[in-house]
């Protein structure tokens, strides 16, 4: 139900896949060095996505807050110290 892989200098982009991972409940991947802009894709994450924690890493561009619109079950969202807008 949950995936943590703080602080483990990865780098790269979050993939795609990881917003369809059914079950998944908290996604954890702070302190690391990915980056790049995160998909405006209009298929949110699974709905049961309750904690996502990506702070300190590079992200840019908007963060694209209709991930989130159908469900609103989204309990922690921890985004500070990225170059997002």
């Amino acid at each position: 139900k949950d995936f943590r892989a703080s602080r483990n200098q990865l780098t790269g982009t979050i993939p795609v896949s990881y917003y369809k991972w059914e079950n998944l409940e908290e996604l954890y991947l702070d302190e690391n060095k990915i980056g790049g802009e995160l998909p405006q894709t209009n298929e949110p994450f699974y709905d049961g996505l309750q904690e996502l924690s990506i702070h300190s890493n590079g992200f840019e561009g908007r963060f694209p807050v209709e991930w989130f619109e159908p469900t609103l079950r989204i309990k922690v969202l921890e985004l500070h110290r990225n170059q997002m807008t």
